[in-house]
C-alpha cells in the first residue's frame, strides 16, 4: 500500500543523473553500462517502476519448490535484504539445493564479481558440488572441504 504513493513522490529521482550514478553502483554497474541503464531509466513511467516494485516486495518461494527435481544452486550476498537471505537459507533446505552467501557483495554478484561468479558456476555445474569454493564464499548447505 505505501509503494504507490512513495514511488510518486520519488519519481522524479529517476531523471536525476547523480541519483542514478549512486543506484548503478549499488548494482554493481560500471561506466561501461551506466549510460544504458540511465536511458533506461529515463523511459520507464512511474506505472512500471510501482509495478516492478511491487511484484519485488511480494516475491515469495513456492511451495512446489522443494518438490522439484531439478538442481539448484542459490546465491545472495552478506549486502543483501534480510528477505533474500531468508529465502536463500530456505532453499538451502531442500534437498536439490545448495546455496551460498558470498561476503561483502549486495545484490548483484555476477555483475560485482564476473570471473568468481562465472568459476563457482562452472564448478557447480560439473562437479554437482560446492567443495572447494571457500575463497569465493561461505556454503550455506552441502559440503564443504
Amino acid at each position: 500500500p505505501f509503494v504507490k504513493p512513495m514511488i510518486k513522490l520519488t519519481y522524479p529521482l529517476i531523471q536525476n543523473r547523480q541519483f542514478a550514478r549512486q543506484q548503478a553502483k549499488q548494482l554493481y554497474l560500471d561506466r561501461e553500462f551506466f549510460e544504458r541503464y540511465y536511458t533506461t531509466s529515463l523511459q520507464m513511467s512511474s506505472g512500471t517502476l510501482i509495478e516492478m516494485i511491487q511484484e519485488n516486495l511480494s516475491f515469495s518461494l513456492s511451495e512446489d519448490l522443494e518438490s522439484s527435481t531439478t538442481r539448484i544452486l542459490a546465491t545472495a550476498g552478506t549486502k543483501e535484504s534480510r528477505s533474500v537471505i531468508k529465502s536463500v537459507s530456505r532453499l538451502a533446505q531442500f534437498n536439490n539445493c545448495q546455496s551460498l552467501l558470498i561476503s561483502d557483495v549486495g545484490h548483484g554478484f555476477p555483475i560485482a564479481q564476473p570471473e568468481a561468479f562465472n568459476r563457482l558456476l562452472t564448478h557447480w555445474l560439473t562437479t554437482h558440488s560446492l567443495s572447494r569454493v571457500r575463497s569465493v564464499a561461505s556454503p550455506t548447505h552441502g559440503s564443504a572441504p
